[in-house]
Formats: C-alpha cells, sequence, structure tokens
C-alpha cells in the first residue's frame, strides 16, 4: 500500500490490438455478403468488361491483349470453364472462386493499411490510444467504403489493383533498410500494370525514394535495376502485341479508344462510348471506324492506331479546350458525386442490403485525405501526397468513372490518419509553449468541402439517373429471359418506364423497354414506344432498326422497306439495313435495286461474310455464276470457314 499522503505512480493502461480479430469479423462480414449477393441479377449477369475478361479467359487465341493481360489468366487459374452463355447469365458457383480470391485481395488491403498507418504513427509520434487508433482509421474507412465493396463483388480488375498498389507503398520505405525491397517494389508496379496500365505513372516514385539510397557509380546500375524488375512483368505481352501490331506497343491496346473517349469531339470529361460499341465482338470499334469515320482498319492493333491518331488531333485543333477538360477531370476525380453509371450503386444495395453498412462516402474520404496535407513533411507522407496526383493526372488524360478512382481510396485514407494525427498532437499539446496551430489541416478541410461539392453537375446527374435504372433493368430482363420469369421481366418494365419517364432523350430505357415488351408478348405495345422515341429522338438508328426488325417479324414488309430507306437516307452505310433492303427489294422483284444494296454492303464492309453471301446470291439469280462464285471466294478469304458461303459457293459450282 502506498503510505499516506503520497501519490501513487498511475499505471499507463495498454490496449491490445485487435488485428486478427476484426480481419476474422470482416470475413464473416464477407461470407454473408457473399451468399445474399451470388443470386441476385447484378452479380449473376456479365455486362461490358466483364463479359470480354470471362470470354478472353476462356479463349483459345492469344494476342493481341486489348486490355488486362493478366486478369482473364487469373479467372482461368480461379477454374473458371467454358465460354459466357449467349443469354449473359453465369452460374454464382462458377464465379465464387474468384469471387473469394477478391475478397482475400480486399482483407490484405486492410492488412497493408494497418501495417502502414502503425508506421506512419510511429513516425509522428503518437502514443497510447490515439496510436492505436489512428492507426486503424485507414483500413476502416477503407472497409467501409461501399463502391470497394461492389467491385470486389465484379468481375473487374479493381481490388486485385488495389491490393497490388497499397502492397507497392508498403515496400517502399523498405528499401532504406533491406536492399531487397525496392525491386520488389518494382516488381509489383510491373504486375500492378498488366492490370491497368495506367499506375506505372507511379514508378517516379521508385527513383525518387532509390535516389537518395544509391551514390556513384551504383546510381546508374540501380536505376537500371528498378527499370528492369518493373518491364520484367510486362515484357511478354508487349512483346507480342508488338509483333502483332508490327511496331513497339505497351501491353493493352485500348489506349487509343480510351483517349479519344476522353478528348474526342464529344467528350465531357466521363465516360462516353459510341452507343454502338459491340464489347464483346468488337471491343476495340474497327466497325464505328469504318462505318462512322470511313477508316479501314484491319484488327485492334490499327484501331488502336487509328483511335490514337484522332484523339490527338482533337487535342491539337483545340488546346485550350482540351487543357480545360483535362482540368475538368482532375477536379472530377475528387467531387463527392460516386460517378458510377457504368456499375450503379443504388442497384446494388437495392439487391444486396448488407451494403448498407458499408457507409463511407467518396467525399468524406476525400476531405480527410487533404487533411493529409497538415504532415507533408513527413517522407511517406510526400509519396502519397505525389502518388494522387501522378494518378490524377494520368487517368485525367483518359476520363473519369468511379472503378478507376478507386486505387486512391488507400492513398487518401492514409493520409487522413496522418493529417488527423497531426491535429491530435497539436490538441494534446496545445498548452504547451511553441505548440503551433496546424493551419494547414484547416485549410485543407475547408478548401476540400469546396471541392467536392459537384458544382454545375444537377443536369448531368439527372440525365445519367435513368441510365443507371435502365442498367438494372437490362440486368431483371436479361435473367427474366433466361429463367423464363415474367416477375422479373415485370420488374425490368418498371424499371424501363421509370427511366423513361425521367429521361426521355435517352435511348437506352426507350430500346430496354421495347425489348422487355417484346419479351413479355407484347408487341403492339412494343411498336408503340418506338413510334414514341422517335417524337424525342428524330432518326435515332438503334431505335428505328429496331423498329424496323419489328416490322420484318411482323410481316409488314412495305412499311419495313420504306423504313429502311429512311434510314439509308440517314445512315447510308449501316450494315443492318443494307442487308435488309437488299433482301426485301429482292423479295418486292426488284432485283437491280437489290443488287445496289447487296453490292454497297459488300464494298463497304469487305470482313462482314454477310455482304458477300446476299451479293453472290443475288449474282446467282440474275444467272451470272462465275461472279458469284468470284464473290464467294472473297468472302472466304476474309471469312475462312464461313459455312454459308462454302455451302453457296458448292452450289453454285454444281451448277456451273
Amino acid at each position: 500500500m502506498a503510505s499516506p499522503g503520497r501519490k501513487t505512480a498511475r499505471v499507463r493502461r495498454t490496449w491490445p490490438d485487435p488485428g486478427w480479430a476484426v480481419l476474422l469479423l470482416l470475413g464473416l462480414l464477407w461470407l454473408l455478403l457473399l451468399g445474399q449477393a451470388e443470386p441476385t441479377p447484378m452479380a449473376r449477369v456479365l455486362l461490358l468488361d466483364e463479359l470480354w475478361y470471362l470470354d478472353q479467359a476462356v479463349a483459345p487465341e492469344g494476342p493481341p491483349h486489348f486490355m488486362s493481360p493478366l486478369y482473364p489468366g487469373l479467372l482461368r487459374l480461379s477454374g473458371v470453364e467454358g465460354p459466357v452463355p449467349d443469354a449473359l447469365v453465369q452460374d454464382p458457383s462458377a464465379l465464387r472462386a474468384m469471387r473469394l480470391f477478391q475478397i482475400l485481395c480486399w482483407l490484405g488491403t486492410v492488412g497493408l493499411l494497418r501495417l502502414i498507418a502503425g508506421r506512419v504513427m510511429s513516425d509522428l509520434g503518437v502514443t497510447g490510444r490515439a496510436r492505436l487508433g489512428l492507426a486503424w482509421l485507414p483500413p476502416l474507412l477503407f472497409a467501409m467504403y461501399a463502391p470497394a465493396a461492389v467491385y470486389t463483388l465484379t468481375l473487374l480488375v479493381e481490388v486485385p489493383l488495389v491490393f497490388l498498389v497499397t502492397l507497392f507503398f508498403y515496400l517502399l520505405p523498405h528499401g532504406r533498410h533491406r536492399p531487397w525491397a525496392l525491386p520488389l517494389a518494382a516488381l509489383v508496379l510491373g504486375v500492378a500494370g498488366l492490370l491497368r496500365t495506367s499506375t506505372l505513372v507511379l514508378w517516379p516514385l521508385l527513383l525518387w525514394q532509390g535516389w537518395g539510397l544509391m551514390a556513384g557509380r551504383r546510381r546508374l546500375a540501380g536505376v537500371g535495376l528498378l527499370l528492369l524488375a518493373t518491364a520484367l512483368p510486362l515484357a511478354v505481352p508487349s512483346g507480342e502485341n508488338s509483333r502483332h501490331a508490327g511496331h513497339l506497343a505497351g501491353p493493352t491496346l485500348n489506349g487509343g479508344l480510351n483517349f479519344h473517349i476522353g478528348n474526342g469531339p464529344d467528350a465531357n470529361g466521363f465516360y462516353t462510348a459510341p452507343a454502338d460499341l459491340d464489347w464483346r465482338s468488337d471491343p476495340a470499334g474497327v466497325s464505328i471506324l469504318r462505318n462512322r469515320y470511313g477508316r479501314a482498319v484491319a484488327g485492334v492493333a490499327e484501331a488502336d492506331a487509328a483511335w490514337w491518331r484522332m484523339g490527338l488531333a482533337a487535342v491539337r485543333e483545340n488546346p485550350l479546350r482540351s487543357l480545360g477538360l483535362w482540368g475538368r477531370k482532375v477536379w472530377l476525380h475528387l467531387q463527392a458525386w460516386e460517378i458510377d453509371q457504368l456499375t450503379p450503386l443504388a442497384a446494388w444495395t437495392s439487391q444486396v442490403p448488407l451494403l448498407k453498412a458499408f457507409w463511407v462516402p467518396w467525399g468524406l474520404l476525400v476531405m480527410l485525405g487533404l487533411t493529409g496535407v497538415g504532415a507533408r513533411r513527413l517522407s511517406g507522407v510526400q509519396m502519397w501526397l505525389a502518388a494522387v496526383g501522378l494518378l490524377v493526372t494520368g487517368q485525367s488524360l483518359f476520363f473519369v468513372v468511379s472503378r478507376y478512382r478507386l486505387v486512391l481510396v488507400p492513398l487518401l485514407c492514409l493520409l487522413a490518419a496522418a493529417g488527423l494525427g497531426r491535429l491530435w498532437l497539436w490538441w494534446q499539446g496545445r498548452r504547451e509553449a511553441g505548440a503551433r496551430f496546424p493551419r494547414a489541416v484547416i485549410v485543407a478541410l475547408v478548401l476540400g468541402g469546396l471541392v467536392i461539392t459537384p458544382w454545375q453537375l444537377t443536369e448531368t446527374r439527372a440525365r445519367w439517373r435513368p441510365l443507371i435504372q435502365a442498367n438494372e433493368g437490362r440486368r431483371w430482363a436479361i435473367l427474366g429471359e433466361f429463367l423464363g420469369s415474367d416477375a422479373d421481366l415485370a420488374k425490368a418494365e418498371a424499371l424501363y418506364r421509370s427511366a423513361v419517364a425521367t429521361g426521355p432523350d435517352s435511348a437506352e430505357p426507350w430500346l430496354g423497354l421495347a425489348a422487355v415488351l417484346e419479351a413479355r408478348d407484347n408487341r403492339p405495345e412494343a411498336r408503340r414506344v418506338l413510334l414514341d422515341s422517335e417524337k424525342v429522338l428524330p432518326r435515332h438508328l438503334a431505335t428505328r432498326k429496331m423498329r424496323l426488325t419489328l416490322m420484318l417479324s411482323d410481316g409488314h414488309r412495305s412499311d419495313a422497306l420504306e423504313l429502311a430507306r429512311r434510314i439509308l437516307a440517314d445512315h447510308p452505310r449501316d450494315a443492318d439495313t443494307l442487308h435488309n433492303a437488299s433482301v426485301l427489294l429482292a423479295g418486292f422483284g426488284n432485283m437491280d435495286a437489290a443488287l445496289v444494296m447487296a453490292r454497297r454492303l459488300f464494298e463497304t464492309h469487305p470482313e462482314d461474310p454477310q455482304g458477300a453471301v446476299d451479293l453472290g446470291v443475288l449474282l446467282a439469280r440474275a444467272g451470272d455464276l462465275n461472279a458469284a462464285a468470284d464473290v464467294f471466294r472473297q468472302g472466304l478469304r476474309r471469312n475462312p470457314g464461313h459455312p454459308a458461303l462454302l455451302r453457296n459457293l458448292d452450289l453454285v459450282a454444281a451448277d456451273r
């Protein structure tokens, strides 16, 4: 016992680190989340990039590598078998292994953030419970960010990429004490570049970190070693693409299309891909280049080069506009709107209620992350601030979507801990002489509030709400047709009708509503909907082509021919309409006009076998068997083994 009048020494209570317990709880949360998500249309119906990656995972052909060369390989290793069904609906169990792998990447990111943040708190000098709380702030902010959870459930590169980038920043400071750490960080960055090439903009940070650790002649050798370690994972796909293209090329060939989307005449900072872009059969936009711009290209590599030339021409034509557009994209990276038109978060949350527990919004991450400016003198914080600047600058050369911003989340979480740690130290020492108020932290918070506000985006957000509803409606419609479920089709119809009511100037809701009505055997209503769409979308190609298809299937040939002529007056190179017009004209006995349409299709779409079939058949009917045989042979040279061309060539040979 202490003697009377003597103060007892105050025992400082230590708080155990709940690391493994937290990771275990998060793992259990993911098991529940996966069980809720797998049966939903958002997880079962595959669209856009997801569909392309799965097709590539089982494709027998190799290069060229259009998008990530690594991700299809990861899907293959996860045990994905067979192509995606034409119905676009996948059995949940077939994708479970890949989703479990991405959950491990998500948990790994949480663990790495805890380790990095603990190191930062030690450098700052924060101790006790504050140190523990601030060290757990970044992993918990990341864990509670809903889009990170959504992208963990999708078949996209985002979560493995985030894990690799976080691992890169975990390894960087170790270079001071462990010679192997920097080359390993370079290797990790190279692997990340196989998922998304834009992450290679972080390479200067390797040079920054390693430059001071090397001296004299060793410096040049060290830089060469870092370059070699980064390039090593990129060598094989880059070499394959270069051989395919006939010139030096990177590991992916989608940069030109993305650059044109982000800087072309129609660019506005967001992802606004051409409406007629076919992600499954023609993701490089070869047919768009030919049909819309009159540029004949052969394959992905030539298309990539053509898109680059067109995008750079737009920049050179109006450099001030391009500079302003780049600045807008920098701002869009930071403002609070999630920009989730490609992966509608509201749809995910409505179908997977457990996602509502993930409460951290993007705007909060940006505001808290900007407080890291107040701790910028720490070397680690300097690296993170520079990394945010490099990533935002590099990605703003293209366009902004929510999932491209995900790679910034771990950095913002770490900056938040550093800034709040600096503020905590001032608060604790505010009564001591010389304790300086961290004005930079407060200024950053104020500026952050201004930056994240979505100024002048009200109209854009209103225009995109119906597109998000249409995205969800399409998934319900696809699943409903696959399962034969009228209840699911009814949900799709309701979503499409709501989208049409709120955004009638967008074509996607009209097209989706008409397709669902047709699937529900309400063809008269589908035709009426498409006719109504022309009042707000006059001369829109896709809606008119769908109406033409309905007319043909209902036997209204005269009306269909008249509509085909009107479509060709506005779109004289459209392949589908040229084919339909040729067939209709031949059916009405106007063989000369039918031949004109078929010849135009054959000449303007040389790679399309339908043009050779149409022209050859009409020539054969006209009695010119030699010319017909020649057309079929030309078609076979462009499309070897095409069954219709082979069959017709045999028939012509037999007649001759």
